[in-house]
This record gives C-alpha cells, structure tokens and sequence, in this order.
C-alpha cells in the first residue's frame, strides 16, 4: 500500500494502485519519480467549444499552412475547436472579438465553400466557453509504471491532437491497464 498526500490540508489517501492519467503536467507522474522525453512543436493548440447551426456526428479536420484545424462533435448542437497554430497566432485569435473570431474560424474550416458540393462542417454559431490555449510537444515515459503507479493517457505520452491521436492512445492504455488489473498484476 501506498500513501498519497491529496491536498495541503493534509487529507491522504492509501491505495495499492495509483493510476495517474491527469494530463501531460502529471503530478501523479511527478511523485512517482517517473521521467520524460520529448520537444515541443512550436505550436499552440487553441481549443474552445461553440454551439452550431446543426446537430453533427463527423469530425471535420482540415489541414492549413500553419497546423491542423478541427471541429470534433459534443451532444447535441455543439462541438468543440481545436486549431493547431503558432503561438502568435493563437494569442492573436484568443483576442479576437467573438464575432471576429467565428468569422475566421468558419473561412479556415471551409464553411464558407458551401458550392463546391461536398459535405461541409457545420457553421459556427457562438462560443459556449472561453478560448483557451496550451503548448504542443511530444512528451514520453521512460516508464508506464513506478512504485504502486500506473500511469496511462497524456501522463504517459502526449502527442499533437492531429486526428485525435492521444485519445486513441489514452483509450487503449486504459483497456490495457483494466487487462492487467483483472488478471491480478
């Protein structure tokens, strides 16, 4: 069994097993002295979620100059952005007006090219959240596992969001992980 201290008010917590899948800045990872490798791509991945003009079940990806955009369906009439840019680029549109904003992203997803006669993404309408950013690198494990931890998702490997890369991984490291806990690690 292992102790783990959960906050600064002293509240902990005793486990045999530890799984850290809290994102590529684990502190799971961190207390288990687990090290990384990697770089960055000296890019930014801007995300947010906005509400469009239909209810859709595809995920559209078009791929610019600067990186990759996309538009990844949520519920409902909503879906969330994720558009790979330089830094500059992405603060320069993180202060955009909304309507600005929504303008730009439209034009780069090709929602405007409705003509050409292929099926186009939705059109977004208005944000649903706040624009947020963070850096992009490829960042990997020397080890999946340490003392009484497991680490699984972007605590073990993160890589750029092209085509949904990293929750394909994620989903597969826990599958992997759920095999090796039931046959009794």
């Amino acid at each position: 069994s292992h102790v783990i201290q959960l906050s600064e008010t002293g509240n902990s917590l005793s486990t045999g097993l530890l799984v850290g899948c809290d994102g590529a800045m684990s502190r799971v990872r961190e207390h288990a002295f687990i090290s990384t490798v990697g770089w960055t791509y000296q890019q930014h991945a801007l995300v947010a979620s906005v509400q469009t003009s239909a209810t859709s079940h595809t995920a559209y990806q078009r791929f610019l100059d600067n990186g990759p955009l996309a538009l990844l369906p949520l519920p409902g009439d909503f879906s969330s952005i994720v558009w790979s840019n330089a830094p500059l680029e992405v603060d320069r549109l993180k202060n955009l007006s909304e309507e600005d904003f929504l303008k730009e992203f439209n034009h780069a997803l090709g929602v405007t090219a409705r003509d050409v006669g292929l099926e186009m993404p939705p059109e977004a309408l208005r944000l649903a959240g706040p624009r947020l950013s963070f850096p992009l690198k490829w960042q990997q494990v020397q080890s999946l596992v340490g003392p009484c931890t497991a680490l699984a998702g972007d605590a073990a490997h993160s890589v750029h969001p092209l085509a949904g890369q990293g929750m394909n991984l994620g989903i597969g490291d826990a599958v992997a992980l759920a095999v090796q806990v039931a046959e009794g690690i």
